[in-house]
């Protein structure tokens, strides 16, 4: 996908490699063409109503099964999950295939959508099947198919929800369950590393680095005050019993808004 920046770029370079030989002047004149014409092809007009038009299926899948939830039968539960989920990525292998740039700013959205209803879909099943365990390993599943989904599609609206579900994960762990050093964060977030670096996705890169930080501070912190690191006159009973509750509940509704998040920031 071609950008302003890589024409403006290309029109400046393209003069030297002429003079130097490597491009004859007709081949000079027909790559600045081919490469505007990608480049007037980026509509942002399509691209914000096709991102709408996703938003707004995801809106009416929640609400349909906000009203019939309870009158569905378990197998058409399924059926309905599966069945708009595959459907979407379908759409979307199919906006993959075509060479225009709109296509491409589609698929990434259907893309985005249909993980999110992969991790909406983890949650329902446990639901209908009243499965129980240790509810942040849901939320490991979820991010661990953004992953995959990064990976195959070359995604990375996926890899971007990848990695923000991945630190929800953790803060799960750390404050829902007090595990403080929470070392397996960094075993996940370094899966997500070659699929950015190859791809060159900054804005990946950007979030994989601000977590990472993040990571980090509440792991300073956490040895410091929680591990006993250093010693003090905070009332930890005050904190324990106040703050962390605070913090799972904001964690928990982050892991909700997850979706109109990845949207706003990306683009």
């Amino acid at each position: 996908m071609w950008n302003k920046g890589y024409l403006k770029r290309l029109q400046t370079d393209l003069p030297s490699w002429v003079e130097r030989g490597w491009v004859t002047p007709a081949g000079q004149s027909a790559l600045v063409a081919d490469v505007s014409a990608n480049v007037a092809g980026m509509r942002l007009a399509p691209l914000a109503f096709a991102r709408l038009g996703v938003i707004v299926a995801g809106t009416g899948v929640i609400l349909f099964f906000a009203a019939n939830w309870r009158e569905m039968a378990p197998i058409v539960k399924l059926a309905v999950l599966f069945g708009g989920m595959w459907g979407v990525y379908l759409a979307a292998g199919f906006a993959l295939a075509r060479p225009d740039s709109s296509a491409n700013g589609l698929a990434q959205a259907l893309l985005l959508l249909g993980t999110i209803l992969f991790g909406a879909n983890i949650n329902l099943i446990a639901q209908i099947y009243h499965i129980s365990g240790h509810y942040p390993d849901a939320i490991l599943l979820w991010s661990l198919g953004a992953l995959v989904m990064a990976w195959l599609a070359r995604s990375q609206p996926a890899a971007v929800l990848g990695l923000l579900v991945l630190a929800v994960w953790s803060g799960m762990e750390m404050f829902a369950f007090r595990n403080y050093f929470h070392w397996p964060f960094l075993v996940v977030w370094v899966l997500f590393l070659p699929a950015i670096v190859m791809g060159r996705w900054r804005f990946a890169a950007g979030t994989a680095l601000l977590l990472l930080l993040l990571y980090l501070i509440l792991q300073t912190v956490s040895y410091l005050f929680f591990e006993g690191g250093v010693s003090c006159s905070i009332n930890w009973s005050f904190v324990h019993r106040h703050l962390e509750p605070r913090c799972s509940m904001i964690y928990f509704k982050i892991d909700d808004l997850l979706g109109l998040i990845c949207f706003m920031l990306l683009h």
